[in-house]
């Protein structure tokens, strides 16, 4: 969407009428409406976020539609209310967090529950990679050849960024290790490929940090390049939602 500052065009956004430094970002405004800049140039589509907007230590919840604006006024997608300041609220009362509680900008994803197929998520308390390296409580998914692609997904409730500090492989449920794995990252709803990288025994995959703006659901998927092996179960380390 442009980004380019304009004259406010909506009565209903007067509360917010001069652009807001925000406690980790900023505020912008053009003739579609308001949205939020992350400071890194992304910004929050087609979902909730909390944002401290005038620095007071007190966050307030804002949704924001699939082209990243700001909705006032109006029922969100998930049945919530917001006032024409764009804040959530329930019963008339603004919804409100100490905004060091949001601070926190990332989290795991072997902490949350998957949205759909936790068949092939797995969870070890250890497991050794084919190099020999050793990773304590890591995110793998379980990945044979005979399942084809070995999936699962997971909301995506407001992050903008999919990373990870290494991709590897170890020896998984069945038979002989895969000799090579290909990993992709979808948007689930759309199947638009966001992210992919093939992976083998002798060479870790790279750190990756993938854009998820605007993806309310991500998919991630595995699968043993054909005639190259039984299975692996495909390491990442600290795999986790960021903003």
């Amino acid at each position: 969407m442009k980004k380019k500052l304009m004259i406010l065009a909506a009565a209903g956004c007067m509360t917010l009428a001069m652009t807001i430094p925000a406690f980790a970002g900023e505020w912008q405004q053009n003739g579609s409406g308001w949205w939020y800049d992350n400071g890194d140039g992304t910004y929050p589509a087609e979902c909730w976020k909390w944002i401290d907007g005038d620095g007071d230590g007190t966050a307030e919840c804002y949704y924001f539609d699939k082209e990243g604006y700001m909705l006032s006024g109006v029922t969100t997608p998930d049945g919530k209310q917001v006032n024409e300041s764009g804040k959530w609220i329930q019963e008339g009362v603004v919804q409100t967090k100490d905004s060091t509680s949001v601070q926190d900008q990332s989290v795991a994803l072997a902490s949350l529950e998957p949205a759909s197929v936790a068949y092939f998520v797995y969870l070890p308390d250890t497991i050794t990679d084919a190099a020999g390296n050793t990773y304590t409580k890591p995110f793998a998914i379980n990945c044979r050849e005979d399942r084809g692609s070995c999936y699962c997904m997971y909301d995506n409730n407001g992050y903008t960024r999919l990373r990870a500090d290494k991709v590897a492989l170890a020896k998984g449920s069945v038979g002989e290790i895969a000799q090579e794995v290909v990993l992709d990252i979808y948007d689930a709803k759309s199947n638009k490929l966001l992210y992919s990288t093939t992976v083998t025994p002798q060479t870790e995959g790279e750190a990756f940090d993938v854009d998820i703006v605007g993806h309310a659901r991500i998919k991630l998927a595995a699968r043993v390049t054909s005639d190259q092996g039984d299975s692996a179960y495909v390491i990442l380390e600290n795999l986790r939602f960021a903003k």
